[in-house]
């Protein structure tokens, strides 16, 4: 349990820092001085519905980029840490999240992406 509460606040902290990073450079329009880079791409976080899931049960919640764009990064959220997630990955232009529920009530999980264009 403390391995899933441990993983879920280090997927907040890397989309916040991407977040953050993305944010401070589209609002200058400009890349940080001496850095060298060209400013960020637009990007886009989406939130899929949630899948709810009984006690045992295992599901998979997916979000979908919009056309022309694709995941830089995702995620998850859940109702309880009683949702074990076993992967959290990229597939072509969804990213999809695999869990299983190991409480004794129903629990709910659901994808989150980061979309940017190619």
């Amino acid at each position: 349990m403390q391995r899933n509460r441990i993983t879920a606040l280090a997927t907040v902290a890397i989309l916040t820092v991407g977040i953050a990073h993305a944010t401070a450079q589209e609002s200058t329009g400009e890349p940080s001085p001496g850095d060298g880079a060209a400013p960020l791409a637009e990007h886009v976080q989406l939130s899929g519905d949630y899948i709810e899931l009984a006690p045992g049960g295992i599901g998979t919640a997916t979000v979908a980029c919009p056309g022309g764009t694709q995941p830089t990064g995702g995620g998850f959220r859940t109702t309880a840490f009683d949702i074990h997630v076993t992967d959290s990955t990229a597939d072509g232009f969804d990213w999809i999240v695999i869990g299983r529920n190991e409480g004794s009530t129903p629990e709910s999980l659901r994808a989150t992406v980061i979309c940017t264009a190619p």
